[in-house]
């Protein structure tokens, strides 16, 4: 399956989801489980959005959380600051 299609699966997933815990929220406004479940898939929506926003940067190849943490990103990027590219 290629990242568009997926990408137009989990979209349509995910705005479903948050049309039918908008429905139940208007349709019982007193139960608090719905808000906080509405509230956890926008926290998932703006996870996955700053995702995508980082694989259209260019960084197709990693993702965010490795190359942020992973520890031969870090090494990189010290030879990149000190300037020298040599392998040792």
């Amino acid at each position: 399956m290629s990242s568009a299609v997926g990408l137009l699966l989990g979209s349509t997933v995910v705005y479903g989801l948050e049309l039918w815990y908008g429905w139940q929220i208007v349709r019982d406004p007193a139960n608090t489980a719905q808000i906080y479940a509405l509230a956890y898939e926008l926290v998932a929506v703006y996870a996955v959005a700053l995702g995508r926003a980082w694989e259209l940067l260019g960084a197709r190849e990693e993702g965010l959380l490795r190359t942020l943490f992973s520890p031969r990103s870090m090494d990189e990027r010290r030879k990149g600051d000190r300037g020298d590219n040599d392998p040792e």
